[in-house]
């Protein structure tokens, strides 16, 4: 499975509820963590996000391939078009990490 974190930096997402987005619908991967100011909360679709906020997400290598990433691309292009936003950078970072063992892992 590929994990990535993804930082909340788009004031129109400030205040948007965790479900608003339908990261798992769109993307096919599941966010599993909401790190906030320090603090590490369990993803709830009703948690509202926050500048700021940084999303542990979860999902297999194969949830961002090329077609995937070019509709990424496209939807976000649309967006901006859309919101006439022309001078925010976009960028979309994609790490796989492979883990063979862990040891005295719980989950709380």
């Amino acid at each position: 499975h590929s994990h990535t974190r993804l930082t909340v930096t788009k004031r129109s997402l400030d205040g948007k509820m965790l479900r608003d987005l339908d990261i798992p619908g769109r993307f096919g991967v599941t966010v599993t963590r909401l790190e906030r100011s320090g603090l590490e909360l369990v993803a709830r679709n009703n948690l509202y996000l926050q500048i700021g906020d940084v999303l542990m997400v979860v999902g297999p290598a194969e949830a961002v391939d090329r077609r995937k990433q070019l509709h990424m691309r496209r939807a976000a292009s649309w967006y901006l078009q859309m919101h006439r936003i022309r001078s925010t950078p976009v960028r979309f970072d994609v790490v796989e990490v492979l883990i063979d063992h862990l040891k005295g892992v719980t989950e709380c």
